[in-house]
């Protein structure tokens, strides 16, 4: 995939704030927003933001996931490389989104093959955080 927008610091911060509620206690301290697409229109936006401390980054991943609901599934809680990664469905894409190290990391995707979707999460969770 080719990267076609990237955004950070307060202009990630603030895009990320308004998609959530006050209830998801999101603020990022610091933010990177990419997305991507290929050449078959495939999409995926990552985001990264970081909460500060460990601790912190799992209490925010813990809160969105207490708050979700609305246009996304019920999240699903998977395992992938000793990471607890949440898998949810809404808006047409699927989104993963976990915690790594003090990051919190959110990944959506358009593509509906689960295998393709697979490959690319493994990567991230290699990848992103460390």
């Amino acid at each position: 995939m080719e990267l076609k927008l990237h955004r950070e610091g307060e202009v990630a911060v603030h895009e990320i704030q308004n998609s959530h509620s006050a209830k998801d206690n999101v603020t990022p301290n610091q933010a990177h927003i990419a997305r991507y697409r290929n050449s078959a229109g495939d999409r995926a936006t990552i985001s990264v933001t970081s909460a500060g401390t460990e601790n912190r980054a799992v209490e925010k991943v813990e809160n969105m996931t207490r708050g979700m609901g609305g246009m996304f599934s019920i999240p699903e809680l998977l395992e992938i490389n000793g990471l607890k990664i949440y898998y949810t469905e809404g808006g047409g894409e699927y989104h993963y989104y976990y915690s790594k190290n003090n990051l919190v990391v959110w990944i959506a995707l358009s593509n509906p093959d689960r295998t393709s979707r697979s490959i690319l999460i493994d990567e991230a969770v290699k990848s992103i955080g460390g």
